[in-house]
């Protein structure tokens, strides 16, 4: 997934819409209004963990301090799907809670900043 900007410096979040299970979900639904990661970062991230398209809406609202309740009412799922989303991006990064999730995803960003 690619993000962009707009002319303005705000998120294109149409550029985020995504097809899942046949239905289009806009990013407006799960995009928090205070994301710590910019929008343009979460290419690194994606590619590090090979995050797919829901579960890297998942990994945003987790950043962003979302419980799971919240999770799965921004992401229409059921609580129970959204706790077995965040168990497998807890697992992909290697971490034991969310803000071991936020953690890496910050030093991780830092890194593939300073190696370019």
């Amino acid at each position: 997934v690619r993000f962009k900007l707009t002319d303005d410096g705000n998120p294109d979040k149409s550029g985020m819409n995504m097809k899942i299970r046949g239905r289009s979900v806009s990013a407006e639904k799960f995009w928090p209004e205070q994301c710590p990661i910019e929008l343009e970062e979460w290419d690194i991230i994606q590619s590090k963990y090979h995050l797919s398209p829901r579960e890297l809406q998942i990994a945003i609202c987790m950043t962003s301090g979302c419980k799971d309740k919240e999770i799965a009412e921004k992401m229409e799922i059921t609580l129970e799907t959204a706790k077995e989303y965040v168990r497998i991006i807890l697992r992909k990064v290697r971490t034991r809670n969310k803000i071991g999730v936020l953690i890496h995803f910050i030093n991780d960003i830092k890194a593939a900043k300073r190696s370019t």
